[in-house]
């Protein structure tokens, strides 16, 4: 299933960021109403380049048991370092998604602020 979600993450293509990464897998896990268990086992076909190297590299090392835990994890890692300047500027400049409910909005918000 999660092939078919036509979604990569490469960890070096800076249009395709790690926090819209995350956005989109959540939006879509909803949307699919897909369980964490069954993403989770497939996550690595969603990684390729530099991002499938390191997830194999943490899981050799670290056991992931939960979405939430692989998403900080995942964060930290490709994030990549931001002034207090570049997250309000990233705040004030981020507008609610068409097809975005309020909570989700309000949840995306909370994560840039994080």
């Amino acid at each position: 299933m999660l092939e078919r979600w036509n979604v990569r993450f490469d960890g070096e293509d800076v249009m395709n960021s790690v926090i819209d990464f995350v956005f989109w897998l959540e939006f879509l896990q909803r949307q699919y109403q897909c369980p964490w268990k069954k993403f989770l086992r497939g996550f690595h076909l969603l990684l390729t380049g530099r991002a499938r190297e390191w997830y194999w590299m943490h899981v050799r090392h670290s056991r992931v048991d939960s979405w939430m835990q692989l998403r900080h994890t995942l964060l930290d890692r490709f994030r990549g370092y931001q002034t207090e300047h570049d997250v309000m500027q990233e705040l004030l400049l981020r507008e609610q998604q068409t097809s975005e409910g309020v909570d989700d909005h309000i949840h995306h918000m909370r994560q840039l602020a994080a």
